[in-house]
């Protein structure tokens, strides 16, 4: 049960032919050999197929958290506000530079590490997109709250704009340095190994899954939330000031994108039009699939996706 047996079966089948044209042994010895060496051959075959099948499952997995940290927001804000961000994607790249001008500023590199600064990445990243949010909902989203189509267009020209300054300032592609824990991975049975960088990213989506739950379902804050989705004016008519709701949910939804960008930094690469090419349209296929406002329908339609 070894992929690197495959190699020193093709040196045996080397030495075998120079062994057999030597006269060292029969033709019939050779024929012999030949065969027990395909037997195995066609095991190992399996055994690496099995292993390749295992190692696509598991990055189907994190991918997959990926996109339901992205998932999250959509699928909150959709069901609060009726609005489509389109720039939802471009919020998921601002968390990625966020943790490159932390990486940046602390001064890790490959010949320098200083692995804290990922710990200290998470928080900036999340309050770098939930500020970007804030400012979008602040002169965009709220003239357009359950105007789909307006939004969709708005949001996505915004999204471009924020492509464009970001390009402008770092250029077309930069390189995040994952820390020195994140280099390696834990190998469960023989040539299946689990990327300790994947595992972190699972860990941090169940993380945040459960920090939204605990929003939506322990907090005040996440009555009013419920109330205002379930029927808004019924909501305002007691007193629910909506305006502030709408807020706090939409630079949640834009803080919990960034974490996501955050998160993709040590596996994939980090681009200006990293959110629009990666994960917009399958985060609004996970939305779509899982049901607006719909926590578990996003968890299983993220992790099936």
């Amino acid at each position: 049960n070894s992929l690197r047996a495959l190699a020193r079966l093709e040196s045996f089948k080397t030495e075998i032919t120079e062994l057999g044209q030597s006269g060292a042994f029969s033709s019939g010895d050779e024929v012999r050999f030949s065969e027990r060496i395909a037997k195995v051959e066609s095991y190992l075959t399996d055994h690496a197929d099995s292993v390749e099948l295992s190692g696509n499952l598991f990055r189907g997995l994190s991918y997959g958290s990926v996109l339901i940290l992205i998932a999250l927001g959509l699928a909150v804000t959709f069901g609060l506000m009726g609005v489509i961000n389109m720039a939802h994607g471009e919020l998921v790249m601002i968390g990625a530079y966020a943790t490159y001008e932390v990486q940046r500023i602390m001064g890790h590199s490959a010949d320098n590490a200083v692995d804290n600064y990922y710990l200290v990445a998470m928080p900036v990243a999340f309050l770098a997109s939930a500020t970007v949010g804030l400012l979008m909902e602040q002169f965009v989203v709220r003239h357009l709250y359950n105007r789909p189509l307006e939004s969709l267009l708005a949001t996505w020209g915004v999204g471009y704009i924020l492509i464009q300054l970001v390009r402008l300032r770092y250029g077309d592609n930069i390189g995040v340095n994952a820390p020195t824990w994140a280099r390696g991975g834990f190998e469960i049975s023989q040539d299946v190994v689990l990327p300790y960088a994947r595992l972190y990213l699972l860990g941090l989506s169940a993380t945040c899954v459960a920090f939204v739950f605990f929003i939506i379902r322990k907090t005040k804050m996440g009555v009013l939330i419920r109330a205002t989705m379930q029927n808004r004016d019924m909501a305002q008519s007691l007193g629910v000031r909506t305006r502030n709701v709408d807020r706090f949910t939409f630079a949640m939804g834009a803080g919990i994108a960034g974490v996501a960008g955050y998160g993709w930094t040590i596996v994939g690469g980090v681009t200006p039009d990293m959110g629009s090419k990666l994960f917009i349209v399958d985060s609004f296929l996970v939305v779509v699939t899982g049901g607006v406002g719909e926590l578990a329908g996003v968890l299983c339609s993220g992790l099936g996706i």
